[in-house]
């Protein structure tokens, strides 16, 4: 699965969307590096650790995910 197409990376590194988490109770990570996964379903973003989804899980070839709502 791939990363929002938008890509606003900065010199310092920190790359920033102009997507907000779809979780309902989203806890805004920082850093130099947030995963997002998008839901196969409503295609809708979410932070990984939001969803509480390992990202080895997301990476594997022909996995979906599907968010609580869907």
């Amino acid at each position: 699965m791939n990363e929002p197409s938008e890509d606003w990376s900065l010199p310092d590194g920190v790359q920033y969307y102009d997507n907000l988490c779809s979780a309902a109770k989203c806890l805004n990570p920082v850093g130099s590096k947030v995963d997002w996964v998008m839901c196969d379903s409503c295609e809708q973003w979410y932070h990984v650790v939001c969803v509480d989804c390992p990202m080895e899980v997301i990476q594997k070839e022909n996995i979906q995910f599907h968010c609580g709502l869907c």
